[in-house]
């Protein structure tokens, strides 16, 4: 932050300009356009590449696209981890100006505060320190190593703690297990991530969210002097909604635990193990993973053996695995979006999509 006010102070006397000089800023998934439509405020409008209803995993340009976001001033992405496919694009056809891939921008105090008893963890590789100032004691027995939402406490039953610190690859642990080859027998996935061996949903975790703002003024500034200011403060003004949010979700989520919880893909590691929410597993290996007939039953018995409070499926994914996973139990059915596909794209979708969140999780299966 120190960054950001000493930019805002040293381009205060310049004002701010809306002329034809203000970069031309291309932007990757709605959460990500929300936090830089925040930052350029009034001065310009950043273009959205992809939107919520789209999965960004498989994502494909367009040639439009493609001629677009070669004439971009500022490329703004999570980064080739949330969307392969843009790689190429950005180091072939290039990009006019400059890329800013945020994953390469979480810092040392954006991870959750962890439980001092479970000091062991705390050097993981996946975590990237504590953060003094939100987020209650963790259970860490069984968080994987790249925080992928697989959070699992000593009365949960979760034999499989030691496995998901243990791998740094892509198999997936199961109960069910896995032969000498590494063949998936079906069952919940525990880290089973497919990207690379790093999450790259970091935008759910709003402490992250709150020093990509950051940096975003700070490069829409290098190119835009002028804006400079404007852009910094900007950015101030948009961190203090965020703690703000911080404040109302820890006090929603504080006398309404959701209980143990399924997702259905792995993908809410930095939202969860940021708030504390105990998460047993996802009910695929990865983002397009299709479970088969056995694999279907692996999870039916294995969800009717765990004391499961909801599971969380998402608006832009079918709902059929779900329902047969939970047909004849009284398991709640709740909804994530973790990219916005329901809301309107531009400044305000991000606190929305947070808050909906959290709301998601703290009222799905309520009164248990």
């Amino acid at each position: 932050m120190k960054r950001l006010i000493l930019a805002a102070a040293a381009a205060a006397g310049l004002g701010h300009s809306a002329c034809a000089d203000v970069p031309q800023v291309v932007t990757d998934i709605a959460p990500v356009h929300s936090l830089v439509a925040q930052v350029m405020g009034e001065i310009g409008t950043p273009q959205l590449l992809i939107d919520g209803a789209a999965d960004p995993h498989s994502f494909q340009l367009k040639p439009s696209q493609a001629r677009g976001l070669a004439n971009a001033d500022l490329f703004i992405w999570v980064g080739p981890e949330l969307t392969p496919s843009l790689e190429r694009a950005v180091e072939g056809t290039g990009v006019k100006g400059e890329a800013l891939a945020l994953l390469g921008h979480v810092h040392d105090g954006d991870a959750p505060h962890h439980d001092e008893h479970h000091e062991e963890d705390d050097h993981h590789e996946g975590h990237h320190g504590e953060d003094d100032h939100h987020g209650e004691a963790h259970d860490e027995e069984a968080h994987d190593d790249h925080h992928e939402g697989t959070a699992h406490d000593d009365h949960a039953g979760a034999d499989h703690g030691e496995d998901a610190h243990e791998s740094h690859d892509h198999d997936n642990h199961d109960e069910g297990g896995h032969d000498e080859g590494g063949h998936d027998h079906g069952g919940l996935n525990h880290g089973g991530h497919d990207h690379g061996g790093v999450d790259p949903h970091a935008w759910l975790d709003p402490m992250i969210a709150r020093d990509w703002l950051e940096e975003i003024a700070l490069h829409l500034g290098e190119l835009d002097p002028a804006n400079a200011a404007a852009y910094a403060a900007n950015a101030l003004a948009a961190q203090s909604r965020i703690d703000a949010m911080m404040v109302e979700i820890e006090a929603l989520l504080k006398d309404r635990d959701p209980g143990p919880v399924l997702v259905l893909h792995d993908a809410y590691g930095h939202f969860t193990e940021r708030f504390g929410i105990e998460v047993l597993g996802s009910l695929k290996a990865g983002d397009h993973a299709a479970p088969s007939a056995a694999q279907i039953k692996a999870l039916r018995d294995q969800v009717a053996a765990r004391p499961v409070a909801c599971i969380f499926g998402e608006p832009q994914q079918d709902d059929r695995l779900i329902r047969a996973v939970t047909e004849g139990s009284d398991i709640a059915i709740g909804m994530l979006d973790p990219t916005g596909a329901t809301l309107q794209p531009g400044p305000n979708l991000y606190e929305a999509l947070i808050l909906s969140m959290a709301t998601s999780f703290a009222t799905c299966g309520a009164g248990r």
